[in-house]
């Protein structure tokens, strides 16, 4: 046991063909990349592993390892990556100076109404292009759920129409949140500074992700109220 033990620290240390004395190519290996070095040592003895580590000065788990199972255990973070990941995504999100290069009618008026479909293109990665954008404000308006000028008359049939173009089951408003859908997003409605009211994206945690206007910063210059943008 001793002797399989120095071998395989051995090829750890000078990388050489010598597994082959121990059972075959050492696990967690791949493509040149290392994995996990002490998995062969599965089922040894903890006396065992301690010598291991006083031959190779090794401990028995890679430092990475620890700072995996650090970030699991930390909610916050990944509430932070979400909010990060959020904030680059939405870059890609057409806005209402992409409608008025398209020439299309009203697009000053669409700030609710891209509010209210860029939440599951966010989260889905399924980022709709100018084309596409068009073709469904087409279609909604056809169906009634926009007027013309891009008054919203029914917003949870918006929300649930993007949320299963995007892959997801489910989408809605408020009503959603209380059949037990996730509250992913805010629609935020506020002031600009001249009394126009104006509709950007909040996440649930009352954090600014994009404003539809030019996809820049916050342009509220006052918070009036908020509602919820759900979907699975």
């Amino acid at each position: 046991m001793k002797r399989s033990i120095l071998v395989l620290c051995l090829g750890i240390v000078l990388g050489t063909s010598v597994f082959a004395d121990v059972g075959g190519a050492l696990p967690g290996f791949a493509g040149g990349k290392p994995g996990d070095p002490f998995a062969a040592m599965e089922g040894q003895s903890l006396s065992s592993m301690e010598e291991l580590a006083a031959i190779v000065g090794a401990r028995p788990e890679p430092y990475y390892y620890e700072e995996a199972e650090e970030r699991a255990e930390d909610p916050d973070r990944e509430e932070l990556r979400h909010f990060l990941h959020a904030k680059a995504v939405s870059r890609r999100l057409v806005t209402q100076y992409d409608l008025r290069n398209c020439k299309v009618k009203d697009w000053n008026q669409a700030c609710k109404f891209l509010t209210l479909i860029s939440g599951p293109q966010i989260d889905s990665g399924n980022i709709w292009d100018e084309k596409t954008t068009i073709q469904v404000i087409k279609m909604m308006k056809s169906y009634g759920w926009i007027r013309d000028d891009f008054y919203v008359e029914n917003a949870n049939a918006i929300i649930d129409y993007t949320a299963k173009f995007c892959g997801y089951f489910v989408g809605g408003r408020d009503w959603a949140l209380s059949k037990g859908t996730t509250e992913r997003y805010w629609e935020m409605i506020g002031y600009t500074g001249v009394s126009k009211e104006h509709t950007v994206l909040f996440n649930a945690d009352g954090l600014f992700i994009w404003d539809p206007y030019y996809g820049g910063e916050n342009s509220l210059k006052a918070q009036l109220k908020h509602r919820s943008i759900c979907f699975d």
